[in-house]
């Protein structure tokens, strides 16, 4: 019950900070500072994912955190993506616990990678950011999960059905934001 619970405050936090978000640009006169406000509301999704991660057994806690720092990351680039990375590692550090070392690899990783891609996905059709972002969310989580791997001296069953909720989580949660998001936004450039 407790995997239910934490699960749905992390859904709520993606989606109470991306209604703000978009309420936010929506009202605003300009679009300058949205860069900075999207680092600010992104870093606070991630933040209060982390605060409250979800227990998914086997002594096992995992959080959405990447959620929020992929779609930042691909609508804002760099400028975005390093002060959500200093913050994530902060914090995490902070946490401390002995998945410090893979998250600080796996995070450096999508720093050097998913802002790349900022121009190629601002480019794309709505329904193809969703895809390239759920792609991405995926990818993420299956490097994530690999480097994981390396840390146990054998993988058991437990591991690939914690794997495949987590991977599940991951991607599905990606996909339900960005469809959300791409959705709200088609809607706002219409009505205007």
């Amino acid at each position: 019950m407790k995997m239910i619970e934490t699960l749905l405050a992390n859904i709520l936090f993606l989606l109470f900070g991306m209604f703000i978000y978009l309420l936010i640009i929506e009202y605003k006169k300009t679009t300058m500072g949205n860069q900075a406000l999207l680092v600010l509301v992104a870093a606070s999704i991630l933040l209060l994912c982390m605060t409250l991660p979800i227990p998914i057994g086997n002594g096992f806690i995992f959080d959405l955190r990447y959620i929020p720092f992929i779609i930042a990351s691909l609508y804002g680039g760099f400028f975005v993506a390093i002060p959500l990375y200093l913050v994530l590692n902060v914090y995490r550090f902070i946490i401390g616990g002995p998945g410090f070392m893979p998250s600080l690899l796996l995070s450096s990783l999508a720093l050097v990678t998913i802002p790349f891609l900022h121009t190629s996905f601002l480019a794309l059709k709505s329904i193809k950011k969703v895809i390239f972002a759920t792609v991405i969310a995926f990818l993420h989580v299956f490097f994530y999960l690999s480097s994981l791997s390396f840390f146990f001296s054998s993988l058991t069953r437990e591991f690939y059905q914690t794997a495949a909720l987590v991977t599940a989580l991951q991607t599905f949660g990606t996909g339900f934001v960005m469809t959300l998001l791409v959705f709200f936004l088609n809607a706002r450039d219409n009505s205007s």
